[in-house]
């Protein structure tokens, strides 16, 4: 949500990464629940200042720290 508005700062956006499972997902993932929760589904990122605009650019980057597990980067 690149123009949502996290503690009043306009624009500032809100970016969730949630994690993969073997097992899958259900139909329905609430965002709260992970903004609320413990880590363990994935978490929230949320843009510092006015008209930061997390999220509006999001790519794949393949594995970039050698951990071997894909890694995002997001803008």
């Amino acid at each position: 949500a690149p123009r949502g508005n996290p503690g009043g700062l306009d624009y500032a956006g809100e970016s969730f990464v949630i994690f993969g499972r073997s097992s899958g997902f259900s139909p329905v993932i609430e965002l709260s629940d992970i903004q609320n929760g413990d880590g363990s589904d994935g978490f929230m990122l949320i843009g510092a200042d006015s008209d930061d605009t997390s999220g509006m650019s999001v790519s794949a980057a393949g594995d970039v720290n050698g951990d071997g597990f894909d890694d995002l980067l997001i803008g």
